[in-house]
């Protein structure tokens, strides 16, 4: 599924079966617009360091398009009115010498005139929430689930995989210990690593329950203080509007 995003930083970042695409904007299809704004330095936007950043970004994201759309059947979901990728007044032929123009833009490693984002294809989004708590220091890049039992039950695959791996291996140990062995010392250390195992396994199972009932709990408790504050700041608003209007009358 396409979901149609204006955010640049959600393009070519899939989830499971969804994948964020951003629309081409119509200047970018402009050739006046490639000349007189994004090549020509005389007419810089801003400072010539800032200048670079689209500079490099427009090729990057105008050739992100190439791949998605090489067929007939690609441009016609592309310039379909729901998705609305593409604009509808655009022809195949059209597209083809365009993405003929498009493929010429390089994107080595070494070459600057194409961000290192547009340098790399899709992107899973699971991964980027993953390492972003580490690398931007985030909990999240985007969120994907709007309700609490969308991501609880994300969590639990790998909470199942979990305790059935860890059954087994409990079940085994209880196997092995009603077993008698002729080396009845080597048998003994071996019941009290079992005996050790097991009360660890219970406090592992009870910190588990203790983690994701603190976890429901932190994100309720943020949602009230998000509300709370949208309220104090819509009751000052309010107060200010009501004394701006005393003092008019």
């Amino acid at each position: 599924d396409i979901i149609v995003t204006e955010d640049s930083g959600l393009h070519l970042l899939w989830y499971c079966d969804k994948i964020y695409i951003k629309p081409m904007p119509k200047y970018l299809l402009s050739y006046p617009f490639w000349q007189d704004c994004l090549r020509n330095l005389h007419q810089a936007l801003g400072t010539m360091q800032t200048h670079r950043k689209p500079c490099a970004s427009a090729p990057g994201f105008v050739r992100s398009y190439v791949f998605p759309i090489r067929h007939e059947s690609d441009f016609r979901i592309a310039t379909n009115k729901d998705s609305g990728l593409l604009p509808t007044s655009m022809t195949w032929c059209q597209w083809s010498k365009f993405r003929e123009q498009i493929m010429r833009i390089n994107d080595d490693d070494d070459d600057d005139d194409v961000s290192g984002r547009y340098q790399y294809g899709e992107i899973r989004l699971s991964r980027l929430n993953l390492y972003c708590k580490v690398l931007l220091r985030k909990l999240h890049y985007h969120r994907t689930h709007g309700q609490y039992g969308d991501y609880f039950a994300n969590l639990y695959p790998s909470l199942l995989f979990m305790f059935a791996l860890l059954s087994i291996i409990l079940a085994s140990m209880q196997l092995s210990a009603t077993v008698k062995v002729e080396e009845e010392g080597a048998w003994d250390q071996l019941l009290a690593i079992y005996r050790i195992f097991g009360i660890v396994m219970v406090a592992i199972s009870l910190l588990l329950s203790v983690g994701m009932s603190l976890l429901l709990v932190v994100k309720v408790v943020k949602e009230w203080v998000f509300a709370l504050k949208m309220r104090s700041r819509l009751g000052s608003s309010e107060k200010k509007r009501q004394n701006h209007g005393t003092l008019e009358v």
